[in-house]
This record gives C-alpha cells, sequence and structure tokens, in this order.
C-alpha cells in the first residue's frame, strides 16, 4: 500500500512538473519568435460545482491506552447529547519501595489521590497569608487549560479498586501488546475508596494533612501534633481525592512485608489499580483534559516510636529531659504514582440530541441536511463524490461526463460550511480527511503528495472571529479520478475531528488510519441540502480547458 501511493504520487508529481515546465517553455518561445499561435482566447479557466453528498456515522470506540493525556468528567449540549469519561489505571512504586517499612506504631493520617490540573501561569496576585492571619503574601495566579464546561464546573467522581487485571500483552498472542478501547469492560470491586462532587479551582493550590501521634507508651488516644502543608512545583493547581484510610491500612499497609510488594509486578496482580468514575452531578458539567505523568496516589503516615531519653535529651519537645518511654512521632509519606496501563473509558447518549436521529438513520443514498463530526468514540461524516452511478458500472455518471472533458484541475476544494443554526461552545480547531476502502480508513493520496498543510482541514472565521468553515484541496485526487484513462480507485472520505495520532509516521510507512481519537469536541456541518444555499456540502473544481 505504501510503495503504491508514494509511486504513484512520484510519477504523477514529476509528470506535472513536465507538462506545466513544457507549456510554459512553449508559450514563451512563441512568444519570442512573434508568432500570434497562443493567445488568451485559446484556454478558459471555469469553476465547476460537482455533486456532493453526505451522511453521519457513529463511531462505536476508540483505543484509549498509552495516550498522553486523558478525559476525566461529564459535559453534555444539545446537539451531541452527553460523554462519561472515566480513568482505570495501574500504580506502580520506585525500586527503594519493595516491601516499605512503616516503622513503629504506624499510623496512616491520610490517603489522597493528587493529579496536576494542566494550567497556565497568568502571573502573580496578593491574597491573604493562611499561615499568619492579618497578612498578605504573593502567589502565582494560574488559568486551567483544557476544562470544558457549559455552566456550574463540577461533575460526581468516585474512586474504586479495581477488580480487572489491565494486561500489558494480548492473553491470547502473548507476543502483541494488548489494546484497549473506550467501552472495554473493566470491573471494579468492593465499596467506593471516594465519593463526592470534584469542582476544579484554579485556586486549589494546597492541601493540608493532619499529623497525629499516640499520647504515650500506652498507645491508647492520638493527636494531631502538626499540620504539614503539600503544595505541588511552582505551587500548580491539583485535584485531591481523599481515600478510605482503612482500606488502604488493610491492603497496603498490613500487607507490605509480604510478596504482593517484593516487585511492581506482583504488586500490581495484588492491587490491580483504581477506577476514577465520572458522572454527572445533576447541577453542571465539566470534562478536564489530564496529564497523568505526575498523578500520585500518597500514603501519609506517622510512626509512634517508644524511647527513653537520655538526661541530658528531651525526644518528644516537652520541655523535660530524661524520661523514659516517651513518644517520638516520625512523619513521613509513601508514594504510588500512576504506572503500567491508564485505559479512559467513556460513553455518550445521544438521546434526545439533535445528533440522534442522523446517527441512528443516516439517509446513505441522498444524503443529509446536517454532518455531525466529533471525536472520542463520537461520529464521522462520510462524503461521497460525484453522484450515483445509474448504469451501474462501478462510475458515477457524473464522473463519466466530466472525464469526456479533457480539463486540467486547477484545484478542488471542498468546503465544510458550519451550521450555525448548532451553535456549540467548542469547536474541533482541525478536522481530518481519510479515504475509505474495502471497509479500512487510509490516510489520504493528497497528504503524500503536498503535505497536511495543503490539505489543510483548518478552522476558518469570519471577519467577526466567528467559525465559519473547513476547507480541503482534494486536487491530486480529482485531478486523476476525471482523466479518460483513470485507473485511479474511486473512494468515499470520511472527515473525523482531528487528533495528533492521525499524523502519518513515516517511521512505520503504515497508512491506515491509527484507532485513536479523544478529542471530544465536535462540529455540525451544513450536508448537501439545497436549502443552506451557498453554505451547503461544497466541492468546487477550477479548471481550465482548450476552447473549441
Amino acid at each position: 500500500m505504501v510503495k503504491r501511493v508514494f509511486s504513484k504520487y512520484a510519477l504523477s508529481a514529476v509528470a506535472i512538473v513536465i507538462i506545466l515546465t513544457g507549456v510554459v517553455s512553449c508559450e514563451k518561445d512563441f512568444k519570442n519568435i512573434g508568432v500570434d499561435i497562443v493567445d488568451n482566447n485559446i484556454f478558459s479557466s471555469e469553476t465547476y460545482q460537482a455533486d456532493i453528498r453526505g451522511y453521519s456515522k457513529n463511531i462505536d470506540k476508540n483505543m484509549t491506552d498509552g495516550m498522553s493525556h486523558y478525559m476525566l468528567g461529564y459535559y453534555e449540549d444539545n446537539a451531541f447529547g452527553s460523554i462519561t469519561s472515566s480513568i482505570a489505571t495501574q500504580l506502580g512504586f520506585a525500586a527503594n519501595m519493595a516491601n516499605p517499612d512503616y516503622g513503629q506504631n504506624a499510623v496512616i493520617d491520610s490517603v489522597v489521590v493528587i493529579i496536576p490540573y494542566l494550567s497556565t501561569l497568568e502571573g502573580t496576585i496578593t491574597v491573604a497569608n493562611p499561615d499568619q492571619p492579618g497578612l498578605e503574601v504573593t502567589v502565582n495566579n494560574y488559568e486551567i487549560d483544557s476544562m470544558f464546561s457549559s455552566n456550574n464546573h463540577e461533575f460526581n467522581i468516585s474512586v474504586y479498586e479495581l477488580g480487572t487485571y489491565l494486561n500489558n500483552l494480548d492473553p491470547n498472542d502473548p507476543f502483541t501488546e494488548q489494546e484497549y478501547y473506550n467501552n472495554q469492560a473493566i470491573a471494579t470491586t468492593g465499596v467506593a475508596l471516594y465519593e463526592g462532587i470534584l469542582k476544579p479551582k484554579a485556586k486549589d493550590t494546597v492541601m493540608y494533612i493532619n499529623r497525629s501521634r499516640y499520647t504515650d507508651a500506652t498507645l491508647t488516644e492520638r493527636e494531631v501534633y502538626k499540620v504539614d502543608t503539600i503544595k505541588l512545583d511552582a505551587d500548580k493547581p491539583f485535584m485531591s481525592l481523599p481515600l478510605d484510610t482503612q482500606t488502604i491500612k488493610e491492603k497496603f499497609q498490613d500487607e507490605a512485608s509480604s510478596s504482593h510488594f517484593s516487585t511492581v509486578g506482583d504488586f500490581q496482580h495484588y492491587f490491580r489499580g483504581l477506577m476514577l468514575q465520572a458522572s454527572p452531578s445533576g447541577t453542571g458539567n465539566a470534562l478536564l483534559y489530564l496529564n497523568l505523568s505526575e498523578a500520585v496516589v500518597n500514603i501519609y503516615y506517622t510512626e509512634s516510636q517508644i524511647l527513653d531519653e537520655a538526661e541530658d535529651e528531651d525526644l518528644d519537645d516537652d520541655g523535660v529531659n530524661g524520661e523514659t518511654e516517651v513518644v517520638v512521632a516520625k512523619s513521613s509519606v509513601f508514594k504510588y504514582p500512576f504506572a503500567g496501563k491508564t485505559v479512559n473509558l467513556y460513553t455518550r447518549d445521544y438521546a434526545g440530541s439533535v445528533a440522534d436521529s442522523y446517527l441512528t438513520s443516516p439517509d446513505t443514498v441522498s444524503g443529509n441536511d446536517k454532518l455531525f463530526i466529533q471525536g472520542a468514540a463520537g461520529s464521522d461524516a462520510i462524503i461521497h463524490l460525484f453522484g450515483a452511478d445509474d448504469n451501474a458500472n462501478d462510475i458515477p455518471d457524473e464522473l463519466e461526463t466530466l472525464r469526456s472533458k479533457n480539463w486540467l484541475i486547477d484545484d478542488a476544494k471542498l468546503y465544510l460550511y458550519i451550521d450555525e443554526t448548532e451553535a456549540l461552545s467548542h469547536y474541533p480547531e482541525r478536522v481530518y480527511l481519510y479515504e475509505i476502502e474495502d471497509g479500512k480508513n487510509y490516510q489520504p493520496y493528497e497528504l503524500f503528495s503536498q503535505g497536511i498543510n495543503r490539505l489543510n482541514g483548518k478552522l476558518v472565521y469570519d471577519d467577526d472571529e466567528n467559525p465559519d468553515y473547513y476547507l480541503f484541496h482534494l486536487t491530486d485526487y480529482v485531478s486523476k479520478v476525471v482523466k479518460p484513462d483513470s485507473e485511479q480507485l474511486i473512494t468515499d472520505f470520511g472527515i473525523k475531528a482531528y487528533d495528533s495520532r492521525d499524523n502519518y509516521n513515516p517511521v512505520t510507512g503504515d497508512t491506515i488510519m491509527t484507532k485513536y481519537n479523544n478529542n471530544f469536541k465536535g462540529v455540525v456541518i451544513h450536508g448537501n441540502d439545497e436549502d443552506a444555499g451557498d453554505r451547503r456540502l461544497q466541492l468546487e473544481i477550477y479548471y481550465t480547458q482548450l476552447n473549441n
């Protein structure tokens, strides 16, 4: 497939260059010798509107493991309905943390899932000093990036222990890496370790941990002896989800010396990970993109050592030296970062949305008046060029007519105009085009001949900075299919929300599109309905012809 694509384009590119060079050279020669053969009346440039039809196709699933960012939360709008996105992840630990030693009489103070928000530093602000009432302090001022919400930024979140082991290799083919999809059946076990409403805020830059110790050698009562202030580097904002300490004690502290904690592999088979499960709060919505490279579960604990003081020692800081059986507290933390397999699990609900009927009952023959494009197991637009094939010879009738005209194609532009009646808060800044052949999705030929910037697909704004349309150049494809002796395969095209993994990888040379797409943003495009006028789905062909 790769060789076929490149060889055709290499030959085509060379041929075009030779032809155009020859035409220019000949024209120059004719003019130089003064022979009035070539003039402006011999050739003319025109524009042709090709028959084009489109409908929407529901995308059942996308691969969702091994990504740079993961979605968490709940979002809804009238056009596309709702998406609920959760995260299943394994945990790991550093090499020096095998069989961790909690020390003497240790008690867990708190267990917290910490995940930094994607944020941008906007400068500094002055706020009240929480440690010194009446004084002010200058702190960094952040704005949370990649949070999408239409109202009351919140969603329910629950944390569970995973019941399913996330295999790294395919059990049916141990030499192949296991693939995970958004609709994967991944079970949880036990009761929730945390339940609450998450309201992401840029000011969530600090967390306080009460550290407690035993009051005396009887080990019967405890007291808070200090409060630790927890911050991230540069005071970045983060979410913090406190987990049930009793469950973590039983699963982690009580088993710390067992073989379950001897290696990361043994640990991941024993404690299979966490599920961060999102659901609607009923009063708002918010969907976050998260970089989990710094996500961690921290177990904050304090051990209480029972010691005898020397005559000149005051180990418990009570002002008295030389006591026996005093309690000496030592607080610390064990860190379990998100490591191994991480999978995004998300579901869509189109009930009551505008997209519902267009996805369940698309008109695949005549096309629809609206096309729905959205990533993250959403929907793609399917585009059919040159109309019907009434004589059933596998060549659209319109294309047969065009092949008889011997046009030189100057450009071919596919316009996708945004349906302004279905306005959305967030649009994809780029959509991507692919070719459909034998049920598989391939990189478009245009990509190899002219590159992604020429292929385009970027969102174009109008003079008032409102999202207006997307544009693709299909010059090479149209040039090939309109040739009288063309052997170019006639394909339908798909259009999807752009994901960075859509880019062609020259290292692998694989022209089949990847199965990834976690760009949840969507857009509604005008279809081929004549009522849309100049904003309907359009393929404009710019050509030069020899006048008779």
